[in-house]
């Protein structure tokens, strides 16, 4: 990174700043997280000088707020700007450098822009190489395409330049530019080719010669970028805000005093160097940032199983498993059961599942379903902790994992030797079991709205209620869904068989948990076993 250099180009600008101007700026810096912004919407209307002023520091800031978007997405490696219209962005030996332009206005000609002015020398008026596109290109002589550099210029206004006689600017609109080739004719390189000095030195100016390339090459690398009208930059603040969100997670919404936060945060850490102001942030200070964001605008929940992936959240719950029985007199054996169960868990969420689609498919029968960010981290690890304690207790009555049934992508089914198969669907008060009923419904008409398999009909799953739900110790239930229409895969489409009635058992899961209990009684696995399935295999009829 050139980060040196790039600082001393940005030290070393010089502005026409108005005294008004640089106090407002001051302002703008050291003013407390929103107050900068709260002066710019509530400033004297009357004062367009000011407003306009501070508008253009806001301005530079989204701008900047955008480049540093496009870091997090991997196109940069740092962003820089001197707090007064220049930026400057990089990637190892690639380096862009944009120029912020603002005005009260909608346009701006050409002339009085972009062109250059006439200073005496030698007692002759001659033109400067002081326009806009100047100061832009010149910093090429800094990364010279002879030592690997590709350099790359944008002016970003909030006008449209207007055309004249003399200079027509459209060709190098951003939105319109289709070619990288100038042409011989084009105004703005025969603009800028007429003979120029420098308005210090007092000497000629040769392009080719300080920045070791011609003025065409050095034209076929810029861009005009007319983004918002300064004082209605209500939308580009939106999308701004928008991005940031999707950064996050597709959940994450960025309010105004989320952006506000961040905007806060740049500034801060501006560092005020002689007459100027920089800002000099990396990816990895960006990446900060935004997780200071994330803190404010993700759930809980989803902070949770973002940051410990499933080997951490499977340890904890197994672990606390393991404690409970530890001091059993077979735990060995039924350890094994268990640490079986949590390796096929982790190869399961290693592949195409995760830890959040578990639980949405448990609490909602739905991969896809936003069910996970309604519930807290304490949330999160009961419901699986019943779930694996319930497995448990079916891999020790059929002496077999349970698996993951891959002829359901919605509703959580677990089969076992590919014969018995057992949904499970989590609930939490204030549910009642007749709204557990319900929504299991719901669950499996929405799935098999348009016809169900063979496969469905013959092992349709019993269901097991999960969570502290009212009478969830009430006994085994059977759910009636009515008009399923059958079909067989290897037929025609069309063809289907007559429509039928599904009944599904539906257990509550509280007498299932007792069996958990009674883990501790027994110092024979066989013995264990024969127990547990005389009770349990009693609430479901023989298998």
């Amino acid at each position: 990174m050139e980060k040196h250099k790039i600082e001393e180009i940005l030290l070393n600008k010089e502005h026409e700043t108005l005294p008004e101007e640089q106090e407002l700026l001051k302002t703008f810096l050291n003013a407390n997280k929103v107050e900068a912004i709260e002066k710019l919407y509530t400033i004297d209307p009357k004062d367009v000088g000011g407003r306009t002023a501070l508008a253009g520091f806001y301005f530079q800031f989204l701008v900047t707020i955008e480049y540093i978007l496009e870091m997090l997405d991997g196109k940069w490696d740092y962003v820089a700007c001197e707090l007064h219209e220049d930026i400057i962005v990089g990637k190892e030996k690639h380096i862009k450098f944009i120029q912020v332009k603002t005005s009260e206005k909608t346009e701006l000609s050409v002339s009085g822009t972009i062109t250059r002015t006439k200073k005496e020398i030698e007692g002759v008026k001659r033109l400067v190489s002081d326009s806009w596109i100047d100061k832009l290109l010149v910093n090429s002589k800094h990364f010279k395409s002879k030592d690997g550099y590709l350099t790359e210029f944008e002016l970003v206004t909030t006008f449209v330049l207007t055309k004249t006689n003399e200079i027509d600017v459209s060709n190098y609109d951003r939105f319109i530019k289709k070619s990288e080739i100038i042409k011989d004719d084009d105004s703005l390189l025969v603009y800028l080719s007429k003979d120029v000095y420098l308005k210090k030195e007092k000497v000629p100016f040769f392009y080719e010669e300080e920045c070791g390339e011609n003025l065409k090459e050095l034209l076929s690398r810029f861009l005009i970028r007319k983004e918002i009208d300064l004082l209605n930059f209500r939308k580009y603040e939106l999308a701004l805000m928008q991005s940031l969100g999707d950064k996050i997670h597709r959940r994450a919404r960025v309010n105004e005093d989320d952006f506000y936060m961040l905007i806060g945060e740049l500034m801060q850490r501006c560092a005020k160097k002689g007459d100027n102001t920089v800002l000099f942030i990396t990816k990895d200070e960006a990446k900060d940032l935004l997780g200071k964001i994330e803190d404010r605008v993700v759930p809980e929940t989803l902070r949770y199983t973002a940051k410990y992936n499933a080997e951490s959240i499977f340890d904890e719950i197994f672990g606390k498993i393991r404690n409970e029985i530890s001091l059993n007199q077979i735990y060995l054996e039924i350890e094994h059961f268990l640490e079986n169960y949590k390796v096929y868990l982790l190869e399961w969420t290693d592949g195409t599942s995760t830890v959040r689609e578990l639980v949405n498919r448990l609490v909602d029968g739905w991969k896809d379903s936003d069910a996970i960010y309604s519930l807290s981290q304490s949330d999160i690890v009961t419901k699986l902790t019943n779930l694996i304690k319930i497995n448990l207790i079916l891999m020790i009555i059929y002496d077999a994992t349970t698996n993951f049934s891959s002829n359901y992508s919605k509703l959580l089914v677990k089969e076992i030797n590919n014969e018995v198969f057992f949904s499970f669907l989590s609930l939490s008060m204030p549910a009642t079991l007749d709204q557990a009923l319900e929504k299991l419904k719901k669950i499996l008409a929405r799935k098999y709205r348009d016809g169900a398999s063979l496969e469905f009909l013959i092992h349709t799953p019993k269901t097991i209620l999960l969570g502290d739900f009212l009478d969830n110790d009430e006994p085994l239930r059977k759910l009636f869904i009515k008009d399923i229409k059958p079909y067989i895969g290897e037929l025609d489409e069309t063809a289907r068989l007559d429509e039928v009635v599904v009944a599904i058992d539906v257990i509550p899961g509280e007498p299932v948990m007792k069996l958990y209990r009674n883990l501790f009684g027994y110092n024979d696995l066989k013995e264990l076993r024969e127990k547990l399935t005389e009770k349990f295999i009693a609430k479901l009829g023989s298998q």
